[in-house]
């Protein structure tokens, strides 16, 4: 052991501190000005992987990691410059193998009469596992929250032991409510939509005896919309069957249920389409049977005789009818437009703009082309099909208003819910400025005989979503009650006929 000459003022207090030196668990050394190490005890020497006559021809410099020598050389100066008597660091040193131990340095220095350090006394804890298990535990958290945030919704993971809650960011996207806010009590239930509460709350309730589900409901975010979404909720328990985590997954599913709905309000259409056709072709046989009979009718009676009258209303009751039976069969009939030639819009709604100038009446029309282009469609359907809606505009506004008619081009994407192929479209909108329509009426507008007018027929808006589905195209409509209604006719683009193709 080397000896202590010089460090201690009697060879008494040498060889009390000798000994506790050698049998402290920590690694202690007592180090010269100049950094070089004149004592190491057994402890230090197992940390660093040396011996002591290895160690004291060395300085603590040769044992320190680069990057943390910045540090330790500050302190070392502060302590011989007199601001500082002692210091803890937490630093790294090299072994010989290269490896790196974590070192808790307490470092002081000894000082004369004059305060000038004589010497550095330090005490090194080997915290490295501690360290390296702290730097894992992060390590593995950053993974965590990587793979929190790539997930396509809101990530949940609560602990009922703690009582800890853990909200993913994505809830900033999905509600508009920051994850420290979705976390309170109470905080995610009073968003749900009331018409779905119970149900909601009635399988939160139960999820604990399950151990998972699977929920679909409505929600408010903070911008006032309305979303669906859908919950998968899983737990974990020990041994004992106790609830030690939930988690829960919560991603929109909006796009995915209107899509749901227009099927489904397709398919239904469809269907009612079908049976208006086979019931108007029944029906128009039995027009037509009575249209003969008050023709010969019409024929025995005199102009001067009393029943007259009646029988020309029943001859205008049949027009009327065969003009509805008309309608209902343009509706249910399968038909297919496509090979119609393709008809201009921008020009259809110039030749058109005097009628329809007529047929709004007092309501305030104008015509707005951004783009246009050309659509397989036979003129006498579009025609009949803008005559309808602007007929519906004027009819909702009884006292005045604007309608516009514009048209543009818009490119409908895969997940657009509107139930038609990807691409390219004329879109052809007819907006009001009158009563609008509340959701139960907007959502039953394409039925056949639905309608709120006191003498309508229930069939313009059917006939106009038969033809536009003739074409591939669709109906979409937008409204509210008290802030009027636009409805867009969306129709394939056609390519223009080739010179040759017209001229042949």
């Amino acid at each position: 052991m080397p000896p202590l000459a010089g460090i201690a003022d009697t060879a008494d207090a040498a060889e009390r501190i000798a000994h506790a030196l050698t049998h402290a668990a920590l690694g202690m050394s007592i180090v010269a000005p100049d950094g070089r190490y004149r004592y190491v005890n057994e402890a230090l020497c197992r940390m660093l992987g040396r011996t002591a006559d290895e160690l004291t021809q060395r300085s603590w410099r040769d044992t320190t990691d680069p990057d943390d020598m910045a540090a330790s050389e500050r302190a070392t100066v502060d302590m011989l410059e007199g601001r500082l008597d002692a210091v803890r660091l937490l630093k790294r040193y090299v072994r010989p193998d290269g490896s790196l131990l974590w070192g808790d340095l307490s470092l002081s220095c000894v000082r004369d009469d004059s305060g000038a350090v004589t010497s550095f006394v330090s005490q090194v804890l080997d915290v490295t596992e501690r360290i390296e298990a702290e730097v894992g535990l992060r390590a593995s958290e950053e993974r965590y929250r990587t793979l929190v945030s790539e997930i396509d919704g809101v990530v949940f993971v609560h602990d009922p032991v703690a009582g800890m809650t853990f909200c993913s960011g994505q809830v900033m996207d999905l509600l508009g409510f920051p994850p420290e806010t979705m976390v309170l009590p109470g905080a995610w239930v009073s968003l749900v939509v009331e018409e779905d509460m119970e149900r909601v709350i009635e399988t939160w309730e139960s999820g604990d005896e399950r151990g998972e589900y699977d929920l679909e409901y409505r929600m408010r975010r903070a911008d006032g919309a309305v979303i669906w979404v859908e919950e998968r909720w899983r737990s974990t328990r020990d041994l004992d069957g106790r609830l030690i985590r939930w988690s829960a997954v919560v991603a929109d599913i909006t796009s995915r249920k209107r899509l749901d709905e227009t099927l489904a309000r397709t398919d239904r259409l469809e269907a009612v389409s079908r049976v208006a056709a086979s019931a108007a072709h029944d029906f128009g046989e039995v027009l037509t049977q009575i249209q003969y009979a008050q023709g010969n009718l019409a024929d025995g009676v005199a102009t001067d005789d009393p029943r007259v009258e009646d029988v020309r209303a029943i001859g205008d009751a049949v027009r009327h009818g065969i003009q509805l039976t008309k309608q209902l069969l343009a509706f249910g009939r399968d038909r297919d437009e496509t090979d119609a030639a393709p008809l201009d819009v921008a020009w259809l709604l110039a030749d058109l703009e005097q009628i329809l100038r007529g047929v709004a009446g007092t309501a305030d029309l104008s015509i707005h082309v951004a783009a246009n282009g050309l659509t397989r469609i036979t003129r006498s359907a579009l025609e009949q099909a803008i005559l309808n809606l602007v007929i519906n505009a004027r009819d909702a506004m009884p006292t005045g208003g604007a309608i516009r008619i514009g048209v543009d081009r818009e490119q409908v994407g895969p997940d657009s819910g509107l139930g038609i192929p990807a691409g390219p479209y004329l879109a052809l909108a007819v907006e009001d400025t009158g009563c609008g329509m509340p959701d139960e009426v907007r959502e039953k507008a394409f039925e056949p005989f639905f309608t709120t007018k006191p003498h309508g027929s229930g069939i313009g808006l059917p006939s106009v979503y038969g033809t536009m589905r003739s074409v591939g195209g669709t109906v979409r409509i937008s409204s509210l009650a008290g802030e009027g209604t636009t409805i867009w006719l969306l129709m394939p683009e056609a390519a223009p006929v080739a010179a040759a193709d017209a001229i042949g």
